[in-house]
């Protein structure tokens, strides 16, 4: 794990624990593919990486195993998890069923600024999407949808969720490496999705969240009075 090879961490808002910080910017190196499949993290190189001590690395990478995205072995060694391209579709689809149903239910609860703030992450997601950025675009998704989840009224499908989003994004993610992905359907779906929000159509946003996914807007598709 060369430190150069490392990109600088990401600038996170407000005041936050070490931990935390930590947790954010392991991740999202992992989501962007500076680490990979099964490869080994050192935790003195990812303590000179993100300047802190000893501990926060320690729990933020106990927290990362329980989000599923790494594997401790004690005594031994801690890596990122190894993911079959196998599973790709299968997370994708899980991950839109999902993510649809938690859109359906927060579109309507955000107010404007909310809204506009949820606008900004999408269109930065498809941006990533112009310029074929397969792991900035996984990263953007996951900022996109952990909005949703922080604002989600729903709590126990905020917490299911929230604890398979990661694994299931990663797994997606390392199997669209093994092909070309259909960069054109996935734009349209973010445009999609864009004029839901902007429109506040909760079953709309539902269906572009599905489509990106592989999915018919009609799979799983919640009650028209929920």
């Amino acid at each position: 794990m060369p430190l150069v090879q490392l990109l600088t961490p990401p600038r996170l808002p407000g005041r936050r624990l070490l931990k935390d910080r930590a947790q954010d910017s392991i991740r999202a190196a992992i989501l962007r593919g500076d680490f990979r499949a099964g490869e080994r993290l050192d935790h003195r190189a990812l303590q000179e990486w993100l300047g802190t001590s000893r501990t926060p690395i320690r729990d933020a990478l106990n927290a990362l195993a329980t989000e599923g995205l790494v594997d401790i072995r004690a005594q031994s060694h801690t890596s990122v998890i190894s993911a079959d391209p196998g599973e790709g579709e299968d997370s994708l689809e899980t991950l839109g069923v999902l993510m649809g149903g938690v859109i359906r239910l927060t579109l309507p609860a955000l107010d404007d600024e909310q809204l506009g703030a949820l606008d900004a992450r999408v269109a930065d997601a498809q941006q990533h999407v112009v310029s074929r950025d397969l792991y900035a675009h996984t990263a953007a998704v996951h900022l996109v949808f952990t909005y949703l989840l922080d604002r989600c009224p729903n709590r126990v499908l905020e917490h299911r969720t929230r604890s398979a989003l990661t694994p299931l994004l990663y797994r997606a993610r390392v199997a669209a490496q093994q092909r070309t992905p259909h960069w054109v359907g996935a734009s349209e779906c973010w445009s999609l999705l864009r004029a839901a929000i902007e429109s506040r159509d909760a079953h709309a946003a539902e269906a572009a969240v599905k489509q990106l996914h592989h999915l018919p807007a009609d799979v799983g598709r919640m009650p028209s009075g929920a």
